[in-house]
């Protein structure tokens, strides 16, 4: 999936036909939050809009382009710090019209005013990106994807994929006494004793056998003891 353009519809296209899986393990991520709906989890975000509200410095970095020029950078710090806490994607800031205002208080007037229309679909918000315009774009896309598949194999898939850490323990003390038994000569008195079950089949014909022999010689006795007779 991040080896489709951002922009690209396939991208969108591909991620709704593994939707399902990706809601089922963005779960195991740290940062996951139940109260949050799946078309606004942090992992749907990363893959489709590229938006990180852990990344405090690249929402600084974004924001800089779409926010009016007058704003110093304390004033850009406390908006990247606003933007993180009411998780406002940067394709909303676009929506934003920022025309007629003239200082810091209302820039965070309007941001304010975004953050309760901020229901809009994931979906929606990719028609507010901007394809990359240069070299320079195109080649921070593709850090950027190389960085969130980083991120999600270390933080989600491991995660996923490698058991609880007690059942690690608990597993491998059973294991190394299982190999501690197997060397000592309880594993044969075990075996003794365990044979007729796990050789079922063998044993019961040997049962057999042993009950046909006796049957043989209690004839041949009775033969015997009736020759005596006469």
């Amino acid at each position: 999936l991040l080896m489709i353009p951002l922009t690209s519809q396939d991208r969108e296209n591909k991620f709704r036909n593994v939707e399902r899986e990706i809601i089922s393990v963005s779960v195991y991520s740290s940062d996951f939050d139940p109260l949050l709906p799946p078309s606004k989890s942090p992992l749907t975000y990363q893959l489709l809009l590229q938006e990180d509200f852990s990344d405090e410095e690249r929402i600084l970095k974004n924001i800089k382009g779409v926010l009016p020029k007058f704003l110093n950078e304390e004033e850009l710090k406390k908006i990247a710090s606003f933007i993180t806490s009411r998780r406002i994607p940067i394709p909303l800031l676009r929506r934003a019209s920022f025309k007629f205002v003239e200082n810091f208080q209302g820039v965070l007037k309007v941001l304010e005013n975004l953050a309760e229309y901020s229901q809009l679909s994931v979906y929606d918000l990719r028609r507010e990106l901007i394809p990359p315009q240069n070299y320079e774009e195109v080649l921070e896309e593709i850090n950027q994807d190389l960085s969130i598949l980083k991120q999600v194999l270390e933080s989600i898939i491991i995660n996923a994929v490698y058991p609880e850490k007690s059942f690690v323990i608990s597993t491998t003390r059973y294991v190394n006494q299982l190999k501690e038994l197997i060397n000592s000569e309880k594993f044969d008195d075990f075996l003794i004793e365990s044979l007729p079950l796990l050789k079922r089949e063998t044993y019961a014909e040997i049962s057999k056998k042993h009950t046909l022999n006796a049957l043989l010689q209690e004839l041949l006795e009775k033969i015997e003891n009736f020759k005596m007779a006469l």
